[in-house]
């Protein structure tokens, strides 16, 4: 399987991984998948569109682990001039509001980023794009390193570990 999802979960990190999925055969496939290549992510049913799965996974998190340090939501800009693409800019409004919010609310130790993979050749682009998996990670593994208080992007787009201006 080479979907951006699927390889974001090879990130390194201290700590357990979450793959989610709207679909739990092929979230428990891709676990298995994973497992079988050494990595130990774990797999949680979640469907972003839906507001009982959301708090689900919000109350799970919390009770598990007290909350989150790091969340990965695998989506790309692209398609400049269509609905697809405006959405994406919607999602770095977001960012930016989201970031806003939480300085307003004194939290200093939270970091709200947004970032491209860049053209990654996976499944989805029937492997036309010209990046690799291990190019398309670098900037997600960049973001969620950062350690808590530190003077990292906030609010930002980011694209190969740099900040891009969209406005």
């Amino acid at each position: 399987m080479t979907t951006y999802g699927y390889w974001i979960c090879n990130l390194q990190f201290d700590g357990d991984v979450y793959l989610t999925a709207r679909d739990r055969m092929r979230g428990e496939n891709a676990i298995k998948e994973l497992e079988a290549e050494g990595l130990t992510p774990k797999f949680h049913l979640l469907e972003i569109t839906d507001r009982d799965s959301v708090l689900e996974i919000k109350q799970f998190l919390m009770k598990t682990y007290g909350g989150v340090d790091a969340f990965v939501h695998n989506t790309a800009i692209a398609y400049k001039k269509s609905a697809y693409g405006m959405s994406k800019l919607g999602v770095i409004a977001f960012t930016r509001i989201l970031s806003k919010k939480t300085k307003e609310l004194d939290q200093v130790d939270v970091l709200t980023n947004c970032c491209s993979p860049g053209y990654v050749s996976t499944d989805m682009s029937s492997h036309k794009n010209p990046l690799t998996l291990d190019e398309g990670a670098i900037t997600p593994t960049f973001l969620v390193k950062f350690p808590p208080n530190s003077d990292a992007p906030n609010g930002e787009f980011l694209y190969l570990k740099e900040v891009m201006k969209w406005y």
